[in-house]
């Protein structure tokens, strides 16, 4: 007897009352194994979920060198066809300027003192583009 709480309850509602103690704590006991299995589910869930984003990252980062890659292929190449469109233009020009040297009387000179080397055959006109294409090519 406890002069703060009052009598003991009767023997009939004192088991009735320990066992629902009895039955909320299996339910405590219970829900903390289910809280500490959805900690464990959602830290495997969090786990494959920081992997998918990672893999995702990754696919993206490729995905830009790749975008990069071909954005400087492409740009490379225009560069390329640019200075090959040049190149036809220059070579064409001076196919005019050879083509207007040799109907000169300096364009005969010319012929008979570098197209014939040293008294040797008259070089083709393939040969002097070829050498203009060097020459293009190397400046």
């Amino acid at each position: 007897n406890f002069p703060d709480v009052g009598p003991a309850p009767p023997p009939a509602l004192a088991r009735r009352l320990q066992a629902q103690v009895r039955e909320l704590r299996r339910q405590v006991d219970s829900l903390q194994r289910r809280v500490t299995r959805l900690r464990e589910e959602r830290d495997s869930l969090q786990g494959e979920l920081d992997t998918v984003v990672r893999e995702r990252d990754q696919a993206v980062e490729r995905q830009q060198i790749e975008v990069d890659r071909t954005l400087k292929a492409r740009s490379d190449l225009h560069a390329h066809d640019q200075h090959l469109n040049s190149m036809r233009s220059s070579i064409s020009r001076l196919e005019q300027q050879v083509g207007q040297w040799r109907s000169t009387s300096v364009g005969w000179r010319l012929q008979s003192k570098v197209l014939r080397p040293l008294g040797g055959p008259a070089i083709s006109l393939f040969t002097v583009k070829m050498m203009l294409f060097a020459v293009v090519m190397l400046s």
